[in-house]
């Protein structure tokens, strides 16, 4: 029996494909791996096989044809982990493989790279965290561009607010940062938000820390009847 952890994982990836206009791997439930690419160069198709073992995903390609083989040619592994309900986050060794590392948004048996946004926290009371993350989630409605997910609890104290941004994605993640700071600007409560970069390793494209001294404004009385 599959563990829980991986149980999920194995559900978002068995029959799913991933991937967006030009390109698409497909992990068929009988494992079997199909990638391709259709751009400027011509078409690349890829063939192989895929397993998982806990949250381990082994791609085996067998035959690749095409101008893009040197990268969907390449048998690669990847730590696939589910971090929210329709979130996956992909590290894949080698990193230059059509599984391209960050995060993912899931739905309906499909998965495409978007801007992973993480929000954070260490003892800031869970309304406030909540009300970041459903104003995220509200603002990506219309641009269906991101994926907002709510990270477990951080050992680490966080007394201000913060916003960073991985270096990983460079300047796209910079901008992202600053799309985050703009969403969240009525929210005075956080106090000044200004976007810096993550001085660690990231699998998100920007994180949302939520300052411990953080609190939700009281609501306006009600006026009387």
């Amino acid at each position: 029996m599959l563990s829980a952890g991986n149980q999920s994982v194995h559900d978002r990836l068995e029959g799913a494909e991933v991937g967006d206009r030009e390109q698409a791997m497909t992990f068929a439930s009988d494992g079997r791996y199909r990638a391709e690419r259709r751009d400027a160069a011509g078409q690349t198709q890829a063939r192989g096989i895929w397993k998982l073992a806990g949250g381990l995903l082994t791609v085996t390609v067998v035959i690749c044809k095409g101008p893009h083989c040197k990268t969907f040619g390449t048998s690669y592994t990847a730590q696939v982990e589910v971090v929210g309900d329709r979130a996956l986050t992909v590290d894949p060794t080698p990193r230059d493989v059509p599984f391209a590392r960050g995060s993912y948004y899931c739905h309906h048996q499909g998965c495409e790279k978007r801007v992973g946004i993480q929000i954070a926290a260490h003892a800031a009371p869970s309304p406030a965290v909540r009300q970041v993350e459903e104003c995220l989630i509200e603002q990506n409605v219309s641009r269906n561009t991101a994926v907002v997910w709510w990270a477990p609890r951080t050992d680490a104290v966080a007394e201000r607010s913060s916003v960073v941004f991985c270096s990983r994605e460079g300047e796209a993640a910079q901008k992202a940062a600053e799309a985050v700071v703009s969403d969240l600007a009525g929210m005075d409560w956080l106090g000044p938000l200004a976007p810096v970069a993550a001085t660690a390793d990231c699998l998100w494209d920007v994180q949302v820390t939520v300052g411990d001294a953080e609190v939700l404004p009281e609501p306006p009385p009600r006026p009387p009847r």
